[in-house]
């Protein structure tokens, strides 16, 4: 070491090491909010300059004029039962021949809910997969 100098104390050069670091993470942190900010400008960019697709092909106005018809009634929801009585069927008893349709005959009898259980205690599915 040069005589030139003072010799640094140790708690100026820890001092001085601390500044370094603060400075460097400083720099990081702005380095970083710097790149988020460009990625979230490059979305926001990209996805003005996206052009809008339309859904087809318009119809002419005077033709759209003429063949306008009247749009079908929205569906609407069925209104609660005041009491709701059901069965609860096992894909096992669903399977006999007629027994489902012995219980869709007890509407008169005022049935108007069947729970169809299609997995077993074990958890397997009674019924084979159409796929």
């Amino acid at each position: 070491m040069s005589m030139l100098f003072e010799p640094l104390q140790p708690n100026e050069r820890f001092r001085a090491r601390r500044e370094a670091a603060r400075r460097r993470r400083r720099r990081r942190r702005s380095i970083l909010i710097g790149v988020l900010l460009a990625a979230v400008a490059s979305v926001a960019l990209g996805s003005k300059a996206i052009p809008v697709r339309e859904a087809g092909p318009q119809p002419d106005t005077t033709t759209a004029a003429r063949t306008k018809t009247p749009a079908p009634p929205l569906p609407q929801p069925r209104a609660l039962p005041n009491e709701v009585r059901g069965v609860h069927v096992t894909m096992a008893l669903a399977s006999l021949d007629g027994k489902l349709d012995e219980y869709l005959a007890l509407t008169k009898e005022g049935l108007n809910t069947i729970q169809l259980d299609v997995k077993d205690e074990n958890g397997e599915v009674g019924f084979v997969p159409s796929a």
